[in-house]
């Protein structure tokens, strides 16, 4: 475990004061929750999808999501990840801590280090059955083994690497299921299946359940068909969809000056047109991809009806990241901070009782992050972020419910979120143009990252780079000119100047000020 990671985790003793660590962003409800028992408190579903871009989700793409999540509840429309790759997100999600507090940095599970506290063991503590299925974090298999029920979970029916659409292994509370490659066997099938069948195990119960349903689409993985060879795999049925769908070319696409960008972006060719009609083709085939996804949120709502539990069920969707499609010359991944792997979609449909009887609010665009999630499921859960040890962290977001009932109290006007990485493209394949260490913020108004580290195609590694580029997003919303290099004394360069202090302010905060005490760093978050 790293130090900054050994810090975040309290003892016992805080476990009164980590209550109050979910009330401060949300008023007093969180109490009131916990006072009124496990009977009265939500049932809480999350959806993640994998590598989903803002721009995927759509009444074409995902019809019953839209209209049952999106349409029905809160929609998010400024939602950053503040680590934009898969483990160290899904680890946030599962801390509500920056990876420079959780200590995953790289996609490697075992970075996590003590794991014992997390959201499913605290919600587990408050008397929750908690239900993971699908994907899980990279390399937890090397880290825990196939056979081991990570912490917290009741039911832990997990997709573990390699990860696949067919021929696959599912872990089903530690007990290995081999699937072949008929088209019964396709991946995000059957664990639409085992979602809903587990919310029929659990909704009989008193007690309240926390599912989290983690799909692998619309993610990259090997196939079986020559359309999407080295792409997302549709269910059989959905093979044909999208086959003529155009890539979206935003004027970041391909972009035609890159002299203003860090110098490993400054070295990417542009796109030939066999790797744009290469990039159409996968990004017809993630489309695709997301149609079975969508059956199984209409799955998952149906369930829910048929067993009486709608309507006390908060349901969330969200995506772990998003990916580039050719933007700024990047041909694939994901980990470079620009809006379109920062921003993701991501809504919360909240029966009014479970916000102070408010009526939900269908938009908000108040800037948002990952770190807010489990803030907010606790805040619902009526929870405390310490397990039944009383091993606890401290929560670096706030909770959205305020937010969700229409009220900006506890948000402060200009909250920034740190954006951080770490050698996440070491060994990556040959392609270039990827970051590998970086820190930066994003605020309502400004992204500025200064990048210390870059991956060499030619080795294969991460090599020293000293880059700064950062935009004026509501003048320049396609980052298409850096600012960097004003003349000293302009007031870009004082605004630089300011942006870099908070960057350095936020690279090591923790918590909240007001609601948690001073961290050894001396920065609080925002």
């Amino acid at each position: 475990m790293t130090s900054s990671a050994r810090k975040s985790l309290l003892p016992s003793l805080a476990l009164l004061a980590a209550l109050a660590t979910i009330t401060a962003a949300g008023g007093e409800r969180a109490g009131a929750q916990t006072a009124r028992g496990a009977a009265e408190r939500p049932n809480i579903v999350m959806v993640m999808t994998d590598d989903q871009t803002v721009g995927m989700l759509s009444k074409a793409t995902m019809p019953k999501t839209v209209r049952e999540i999106f349409g029905k509840g809160t929609d998010f429309r400024q939602t950053v990840i503040t680590t934009p790759t898969c483990c160290p997100s899904r680890a946030t999600f599962l801390t509500g801590q920056y990876a420079h507090n959780h200590g995953v940095l790289e996609n490697d599970y075992g970075l996590l280090g003590d794991d014992t506290s997390t959201l499913p063991t605290w919600l587990e503590a408050a008397g929750y059955r908690t239900i993971h299925v699908g994907k899980y974090m990279n390399r937890y298999k090397r880290t825990r083994g196939a056979r081991t029920i990570a912490p917290g979970w009741d039911r832990f029916d997990a997709a573990l690497e390699r990860y696949s659409y067919y021929e696959y292994s599912l872990r089903i509370n530690g007990k290995t299921k081999r699937y072949a490659g008929e088209d019964e066997d396709y991946l995000t099938t059957v664990l639409n299946e085992y979602a809903v069948d587990e919310i029929e195990d659990a909704a009989p119960s008193k007690k309240p359940f926390y599912l989290q349903y983690m799909p692998y689409a619309p993610h990259i993985a090997p196939g079986d068909t020559k359309r999407c060879e080295k792409a997302a795999v549709p269910a059989p049925r959905d093979e044909k969809r999208f086959t003529d769908e155009k890539l979206p070319q935003p004027p970041a696409f391909n972009e035609a000056d890159v002299s203003d960008k860090p110098s490993f972006i400054q070295g990417l060719k542009d796109l030939s047109a066999k790797k744009i009609a290469d990039l159409e083709r996968r990004y017809g085939c993630a489309l695709a991809s997301l149609r079975e996804v969508d059956r199984g949120v209409g799955e998952i709502v149906d369930a829910l009806d048929a067993a009486g539990e709608l309507d006390s069920t908060v349901l969330l969707f969200v995506s772990d990241n998003g990916f580039f499609y050719g933007e700024h010359r990047i041909p694939d991944a994901k980990q470079n901070p620009y809006e379109e792997t920062l921003r993701v979609p991501f809504a919360i449909r909240a029966p009014a009782r479970y916000i102070g009887g408010a009526q939900a609010v269908n938009r908000v665009d108040t800037l948002v992050a990952n770190i807010d999630v489990p803030a907010t499921i606790l805040e619902l859960a009526g929870a405390a972020p310490c397990n039944r040890a009383g091993v606890c962290r401290t929560l670096d977001g706030r909770s959205l419910l305020p937010l969700v009932a229409g009220s900006t109290a506890g948000f402060p006007a200009d909250r920034s979120f740190a954006v951080e990485l770490r050698r996440i493209a070491q060994n990556a394949p040959i392609l270039g143009g990827r970051a590998c260490t970086y820190t930066g913020i994003r605020t309502p108004r400004y992204a500025y990252f200064h990048h210390t580290e870059a991956l060499n195609p030619a080795t294969r590694a991460c090599e020293p780079v000293d880059d700064i580029e950062w935009y004026d997003l509501g003048e320049d919303p396609f980052q298409l000119e850096s600012l960097d290099g004003a003349g000293p004394g302009s007031a870009r360069a004082v605004t630089e100047a300011a942006l870099a202090e908070r960057t350095t302010r936020l690279a090591d905060c923790a918590g909240i000020e007001g609601r948690d005490p001073l961290p050894p760093s001396g920065h609080w978050c925002e």
